[in-house]
């Protein structure tokens, strides 16, 4: 019986219409709670994402049942964009003014490198494991750093019968969720946004 299962498995596996291409549309849900911050309302800040991936279409490929890639797995939604979006939602639920003027207080640059889902096979099921990479740097009206950093944040979606766009979707989502987690949580990255008392 154990042999049926291990010959079967890959063949299941390889029922998710691994040859057709996929597109997902990626959706951000904010994983923290946040208040907003007085001295952030009079802050105006210009956010700029730049996506340096070679493709900038792709975010992953889905995998047959032996492990071999096949189709693309493309977003709807042009990553850089949503990226921003989901980065301008946390900045103003902590009350600060995103991209409303042409002269602002701080810059937020963000270069991503990372943005790719990759099935990883167990014995009867995959893992979906996502990583997403980016640089931020914050900079004031004279081009002064106030900030710095790389973000490295992955994603699970566990336990999957099919390799396809929807378990790498989910993925992705929780991978953008831990990089901002991670990001807004860094004490130093909101000091960085306000202003400074000597």
């Amino acid at each position: 019986m154990k042999k049926l299962l291990l010959t079967l498995t890959p063949l299941f596996l390889f029922t998710g219409c691994a040859l057709t291409k996929s597109h997902v549309s990626l959706e951000y849900k904010s994983p923290m709670e946040a208040a907003t911050i007085p001295e952030a309302e009079n802050i105006h800040t210009a956010l700029h994402v730049t996506d340096s991936r070679n493709d900038k279409k792709v975010v992953g490929h889905k995998k047959n049942g032996y492990g071999m890639q096949m189709a693309s797995i493309h977003s709807k939604e042009d990553v850089a964009t949503f990226l921003q979006n989901s980065i301008t939602l946390e900045l103003e639920k902590r009350g600060f003014q995103v991209n409303q003027t042409n002269l602002p207080h701080l810059h937020i640059d963000i270069e991503l490198l990372k943005f790719y889902n990759d099935y990883k096979i167990g014995y009867f099921t995959a893992d979906a494991n996502s990583e997403v990479i980016f640089t931020i740097k914050v900079t004031d009206k004279e081009n002064k750093i106030a900030y710095s950093r790389n973000i490295n944040a992955q994603g699970t979606e566990g336990y999957n019968l099919l390799m396809g766009g929807k378990n790498a979707k989910l993925s992705l989502e929780d991978a953008v969720q831990s990089a901002l987690k991670e990001l807004f949580e860094d004490k130093a990255f909101l000091t960085a946004l306000l202003p400074q008392t000597n």
